[in-house]
């Protein structure tokens, strides 16, 4: 069974992650995968991406105008790659298998994985392609509110598209019960149904002997406290609560120990929200007096990422509703400690006072929390052993697995 996996930006980021663990899962099962991309950087990626075949179609189209017109770009450019399926790619029923037999000598696909951009799916069904959705969280909701009247008629006309094109689906996943509430209430149509599917943390094996190279490049001591931040450098992000709740922190004095927050997080260059954020947030570290205290780092590889979750003594993941976030599961999974804000998915991965602590949007909340896991060490060896068995219990690879496959066996022989 060969499996297509489209998706416009292969880069680094929670959605190319669960794709990529996606992928793994059904090449465990003996099945070939292969992505289809709008975009792919060798150097700005996940390291295990480079295992799997990858053809990127289109890599010309702009992904924007003069910085406007994102969404409708990345519309077009799925499209495109659904007519390269068409042409370059076939199925037992394609349309014109008949008509034109050169198809039937083209590589042969059994199902097409699509997440984020649904647009390419009316295109596959036409030619009678089976197809999976998955949807991380409806695009129509991400976009910034506008005032101007012609922007409400451009965005009003693409929700409707996203809205008819995602219920043309054979199959529907969403990757939690939050996305899954929100999806009934503004994507599905009521007759339609999507199955939660979690995404998992990786599997690759972290490399015990590259730990003196991380530590190198974290340049600090080993007899210091650490506390992480993972995440892109998005607004929306929140990282700023991190700084503010470190400042408060530190600035305390009660702990005697050297402490250090690391924020790390993917970093793309072409995005200009990517840049000024990062300024805002080395700004805002200046202009508290902790830039000292606080490392950087961009687009870190796995084994950095592993690394930082061993080596600290808490996560704080500060994003408000966050669609499911796949670092706290991440973290839980080699034993750290979580501090997350008490909505969307993190409400589904932590469990308050167990494996971590929930919270407001409240610096003082934060540090708090953070003096606890610091200063205590029977309640951070607590969170740390509950954190394991968790991500064991319901969010193992081997699960992950078994449900995808038999979600794919579905469409494919029904």
């Amino acid at each position: 069974m060969l499996v297509t996996f489209v998706h416009s930006d292969l880069g680094i980021g929670g959605a190319e992650l669960a794709m990529i663990n996606c992928a793994k899962a059904l090449v465990s099962k003996n099945m070939q995968v292969e992505f289809i991309v709008a975009h792919y950087d060798r150097n700005r990626c996940f390291e295990e991406t480079k295992k799997f075949k990858i053809t990127t179609v289109c890599n010309w189209f702009p992904r924007h105008i003069f910085g406007k017109f994102h969404a409708l770009l990345a519309f077009f450019h799925i499209m495109l790659i659904s007519i390269f399926i068409a042409l370059f790619r076939t199925t037992s029923n394609h349309l014109f298998y008949r008509f034109f037999p050169i198809i039937s000598e083209t590589k042969k696909v059994d199902v097409v994985i699509i997440d984020q951009v649904s647009s390419a799916i009316p295109i596959l069904r036409l030619f009678n392609y089976k197809t999976i959705f998955y949807c991380h969280y409806p695009d129509m909701l991400l976009c910034k509110l506008h005032t101007d009247y012609g922007f409400a008629i451009y965005r009003r006309l693409i929700n409707m598209w996203e809205r008819r094109s995602t219920n043309l689906a054979d199959f529907i996943i969403v990757n939690s019960k939050y996305t899954l509430e929100i999806a009934q209430k503004f994507l599905l149509d009521i007759d339609k149904h999507a199955v939660i599917l979690h995404p998992v943390p990786c599997t690759s094996n972290y490399d015990e002997y590259k730990a003196d190279v991380c530590e190198k490049r974290l340049g600090i001591s080993q007899d210091d406290v650490i506390i992480t931040s993972v995440n892109r450098f998005e607004k929306k992000k929140n990282i700023v609560l991190a700084l503010a709740a470190f400042y408060k922190l530190i600035s305390n004095k009660l702990i005697k120990k050297n402490i250090h927050l690391v924020i790390a997080g993917g970093y793309d260059e072409r995005l200009s929200e990517n840049i000024e954020y990062y300024k805002e947030l080395t700004d805002m570290a200046h202009r508290l007096d902790i830039y000292e205290n606080v490392v950087f780092l961009k687009n870190i590889n796995e084994n950095m990422k592993r690394f930082l979750y061993k080596r600290s003594r808490c996560i704080l993941y500060t994003p408000q509703y966050e669609h499911f976030g796949i670092v706290p599961i991440e973290a839980m999974a080699i034993g750290c400690p979580v501090i997350a804000h008490n909505s969307g998915g993190p409400m589904e991965t932590i469990v308050h006072d167990e494996t971590g602590f929930l919270c407001d949007n409240d610096p003082h909340q934060f540090s708090q929390y953070m003096y606890d896991i610091i200063t205590n060490d029977s309640l951070y060896s607590k969170f740390s052993k509950n954190s394991i068995n968790l991500v064991q219990e319901k969010f193992s690879f081997s699960i992950f697995t078994d449900n995808l496959f038999k979600i794919c066996d579905y469409v494919v022989n029904n």
